[in-house]
Order: C-alpha cells, then structure tokens, then sequence
C-alpha cells in the first residue's frame, strides 16, 4: 500500500474531478456524435452538417445543410434525421459535395440527426447535429 498525504490526496481528486468536469463537458457538446460512433466505422472531417434551427416548439421546420466533402460514396450519403425518417442526399457513386433537406419534427424530444456516407461494407459519419423539439 502506497501511503500519501491527505493534502496530496485531496490535489489528486480535486485534478481529477477537474478532468471528469472538463470530459462532461466534452462529453455534453458531442453527445450525438459520440452516441452514433457505435454505428459508423469512422468519422470523415472534411464532412459536415448544420441546422437552420436547433431547438423550437413542435412542429418544428429545420432545414439542414450538408457537406459530404467531395467524396463518392458507392451507397450514397443519407441524412438520417433521428426520428425513424431519414433521405439521400447524395446519390450513389456522385461526388457528394453541398446539398441541403428540410425536415419537420412533429413530435417533441431530442433527436441526433446524422449525414452518413456509405462506402463498400463501411459507415462514415460526415456531421450530425442535436435537435431539441419542445411541446
């Protein structure tokens, strides 16, 4: 057994309580990517997508501007809007560069809405963005 100080024990769990605020925190911004990593083989950074609205009463109207990153995508890029709906946005084997959907969310909850590219037998995810839909 390893026998420190009380001071010096304190300093570590105050670090480390630093380092766990600092990972929620991480953690809170990327909540949606983070989630969808299990789904995906890897995340493209040349990718992107943004939404005209985050958050809003339901119904709520978001158009989305995606960025596949000029790449071809054999299974085409789809936009997957978290609430069961999804819609290609890029067609199969095009280079998919900017496009853009609007979706309507007419239920309230949080939805992770995701641009995945899909490649021969892999997933990549090329952006996603938290909705907030309130009653």
């Amino acid at each position: 057994m390893v026998r420190i100080g009380a001071a010096r024990m304190l300093a570590v769990l105050a670090g480390f309580g630093s380092l766990l605020m600092a990972a929620d925190r991480v953690l809170a911004r990327g909540a949606c990517e983070a989630k969808t990593m299990a789904t995906v083989d890897r995340k493209v950074p040349d990718g992107g997508l943004s939404a005209s609205i985050r958050s809003g009463p339901a119904p709520l109207e978001v158009t989305f501007a995606a960025r596949g990153g000029g790449e071809v995508y054999f299974g085409g890029g789809w936009l997957d809007f978290g609430d069961g709906e999804r819609t290609m946005v890029c067609r199969p084997g095009s280079g998919c560069r900017e496009t853009s959907a609007t979706h309507t969310y007419s239920q309230a909850g949080t939805y992770c809405a995701l641009l995945i590219g899909e490649g021969e037998g892999e997933r990549l995810l090329l952006g996603s963005v938290t909705i907030n839909v309130g009653h």
